[in-house]
């Protein structure tokens, strides 16, 4: 999926637009009522995380059916800061948005949240589910430091790891174990048919693992016979709040996955499209551990669609590979799957929005 820079634009432009109405009906709202703020959206192609944008808005929504539900991007909280700032009540719930980008990786992402955490002290902020990784020690204090000063902070974590490292920082209660918000996308019927070819959705980031094989799995693949076709989880040069256009992204690329034999990737919601596609996957772990951190909870229902491949031999992935392809479609989804643990964190962040 490519976007010209005239779609850009158009999209950008829509953005403004629909923006400026959000603002309107934020000053507009009975400030006597509650009400949820989810800050820092993302923005960019990058279809996992606007799966996790409208997955975000629809669980805040379901957990909190009274409120109204307003979504501020990052660059939007931050070109409003003090008009954003001034609207917000002791009485709202301030949502931080999930992803994998708690850690000194990504940093902006990380001063937005830490920025948001120091200028709501009276608020309760809840940091929804994200992978933890810092690669400096002294970036990894200063954070926790930060969460743990304030008193009304619920950080939540989609994998184990995440969840030893932010308890070994701060207080038990402060810390939940969730899944990541991507798995309660819903994908009820296809577009397209199927095609007989195996789809590679690689990364090309900071998060790609040194000595990654899987361009060597899909030369060889391709040197095998095997119809190759490579796609991505990122839609380039796109900057974007739109949670509908977003939804209808993440939409269009589950359905090329489930027109797809097979799916091979080192991408977290590569692996999670696949899935929910109800396709077999072939997974390459990223650079620090977090897709089958992330995925663990799957991998009993899905045992026999998951193929995690880094200690493989190619020829020995070549031969799985062609088994995978012949499967069905799963009967279950990773919806499915884990349907009671969304509604133990759904009762979970009523509980800690009640809390007085």
């Amino acid at each position: 999926m490519t976007m010209r820079a005239d779609d850009a634009l158009l999209l950008d432009a829509i953005d403004k637009k629909l923006l400026g109405r959000s603002f309107e009906a934020i000053l507009k709202r009975d400030r006597n009522a509650p009400t949820v703020f989810l800050l820092c959206t993302h923005e960019w192609g990058n279809l996992g995380d606007l799966a996790i944008n409208y997955n975000a808005v629809a669980l805040l929504e379901s957990a909190f059916p009274d409120r109204p539900v307003f979504a501020i991007s990052r660059s939007a909280l931050a070109a409003n800061w003090q008009r954003l700032t001034d609207a917000v009540d002791a009485h709202d719930l301030i949502a931080v948005n999930g992803g994998g980008n708690l850690g000194d990786l990504w940093p902006h992402e990380e001063a937005a949240r830490l920025a948001v955490v120091a200028r709501f002290p009276h608020n309760r902020i809840v940091s929804l589910p994200q992978s933890i990784h810092f690669r400096d020690t002294a970036n990894l204090r200063a954070s926790m430091a930060a969460y743990d000063r304030h008193p009304r902070l619920l950080l939540t974590v989609r994998d184990d790891p995440s969840l030893d490292i932010a308890r070994s920082h701060l207080a038990e209660e402060s810390v939940v174990r969730a899944e990541e918000l991507a798995t309660r996308q819903l994908y009820p019927f296809p577009f397209r048919p199927r095609l007989s070819r195996t789809l590679f959705a690689e990364r090309a980031d900071l998060e790609r693992r040194p000595g990654s094989r899987i361009a060597e799995l899909r030369a060889a693949a391709a040197d095998a016979g095997i119809r190759t076709v490579v796609t991505d989880t990122v839609v380039p040069d796109v900057r974007f709040s739109n949670l509908e256009l977003g939804a209808k992204l993440v939409y269009d690329k589950i359905d090329e996955f489930h027109a797809s034999d097979l799916v091979v990737t080192d991408r977290l919601h590569g692996a999670l499209f696949a899935l929910i596609a109800g396709r077999p996957v072939v997974v390459f772990e990223n650079s620090y551990g977090k897709i089958g951190a992330a995925l663990r909870s799957l991998v009993p229902a899905f045992a026999e669609r998951i193929v995690f491949a880094d200690d493989m031999a190619i020829q020995d992935l070549l031969s799985r590979m062609h088994g995978l392809a012949s499967l069905e479609d799963s009967a279950v989804r990773p919806a499915d799957v884990l349907s009671d643990a969304h509604r133990r964190f759904e009762l979970r962040l009523r509980e800690f929005a009640a809390v007085d």
